[in-house]
């Protein structure tokens, strides 16, 4: 009897696509797969109007959290029950999660807000365009309702706005009437704006609220509207003749962020490799007490240990954890960035443990105990590239850790 054939996340996410298109002829889906360092699998779906969530959840029911169940497949689905036709594929199909996630063109959304509008007589919200992460949409594609009520004096409007948000991601297409299309706001003159680099990113600051076309430009580029820092932030270090072409004329102010204070010279170990240099602790969800800089590993380890012991004392109940943001330099100038989970039942804490735990996982060394052998084997040698260079990074710098031994 020959072995079924594994339905992976690349398949599954293939086979979903194609059920879409021919339930919802017309509507464009857009599907991709990602595997998470865990080794978990999910597949992001994003479209525009179209079908409701749960109508495309129906869709994927047959590929959602099947654990590596044996079934049939026949005409891009699979089936659990008996042998459907003398043609269908026996197959198991791997674990993984689905995340559907419908967007709202501006007809449509206004369209909705109409709707309710003159059935119930409330004050019209604002609609906006959407500048965040929109599930491989066409940035400026997608808009949603505002939430104002911070500003409105109706002491019901929060109930109000959660009535537009049902309505909306209930309705059908062919169930509200059609507005004419929104016509595009022209664009003006661009702002004059600023320009601030940090390390691993770019961000913009305008005197004034950028126009509809700015922002989708930005969005193009993976830009965020971070309130905090007052900015749309590109993850990545632009060039200035980029950012000049991309605006059209030059930022009014440049600022470079201030070069690290490192040795004149690398600094190594006994085994070689290159010494830290100052590890940061950054933020996250990390009280403010907790941090700051440090120069030792067994400052960071006595600091997050004490922040364990916080949290162990703050939250009680179990299931808990909070993420804190970290930086290690070395002192050749190379920057280790992550993030560490202190929860109430992991040993996560120890900032190298998690380094070696981390860059282990990808060298082949350490298998989950919760992945089989053969999934481990598979997403490690999905990418022959990045195991060189991660082992080649640990072969290179210096990682101390306290709950697992010491890693170089």
């Amino acid at each position: 009897m020959s072995t079924p054939r594994r339905i992976n996340e690349k398949n599954i996410a293939r086979l979903v696509k194609k059920g879409l298109t021919r339930t919802f002829p017309g509507v464009k889906f857009y599907v991709s797969s990602k595997i998470y360092g865990n080794g978990s699998a999910n597949i992001h779906i994003g479209w525009v109007d179209g079908p409701t969530e749960p109508q495309v959840t129906q869709i994927c029911k047959p590929f959602v959290g099947q654990d590596n169940k044996l079934g049939w497949l026949w005409h891009d689905t699979v089936t659990y029950d008996e042998k459907p036709d003398e043609g269908a594929e026996r197959v198991t199909v791997e674990t993984c999660h689905i995340s559907p996630f419908r967007h709202y063109s501006r007809e449509f959304c206004t369209a909705v807000v109409a709707h309710v509008t003159a059935k119930t007589g409330w004050d019209t919200p604002e609609i906006q365009d959407i500048t965040w992460y929109t599930r491989n949409i066409k940035r400026g594609s997608a808009v949603t309702i505002v939430d104002d009520t911070t500003t409105s004096r109706d002491p019901n409007r929060q109930e109000q706005i959660v009535h537009f948000f049902k309505v909306l991601r209930e309705a059908r297409v062919d169930e509200i009437e059609p507005v004419e299309k929104v016509s595009e706001t022209p664009k003006s003159d661009v702002l004059p704006y600023e320009i601030e680099f940090e390390r691993k990113a770019t961000l913009f600051r305008f005197h004034g609220k950028p126009d509809r076309d700015t922002v989708e430009a930005l969005g193009n580029l993976g830009a965020r509207n971070i309130v905090r820092k007052r900015a749309f932030v590109v993850y990545y270090v632009m060039e200035l003749d980029e950012i000049e072409k991309l605006m059209g004329s030059a930022p009014v102010k440049v600022t470079y962020p201030e070069p690290e204070p490192l040795p004149d010279e690398p600094e190594y170990t006994s085994d070689g490799k290159v010494k830290m240099c100052r590890i940061k602790i950054l933020g996250g969800e990390t009280p403010s007490d907790f941090l700051g800089t440090f120069e030792t590993w067994e400052e960071v380890r006595d600091v997050m240990w004490a922040l364990r012991q916080y949290r162990l004392s703050v939250d009680p109940k179990f299931g808990w954890y909070h993420k804190t943001d970290f930086e290690v330099v070395y002192t050749d100038g190379e920057v280790y960035a992550g993030r560490v989970d202190v929860g109430d039942s992991s040993d996560d804490w120890d900032i190298g443990a998690h380094m070696a735990n981390h860059l282990t996982f990808y060298t082949g060394e350490r298998q989950p105990d919760w992945m089989t052998e053969q999934q481990y084997r598979e997403i490690v040698e999905r990418d022959p590239d990045t195991r060189r260079e991660v082992q080649e990074w640990l072969d290179t710098y210096q990682i101390v850790q306290y709950t697992g031994g010491q890693h170089g």
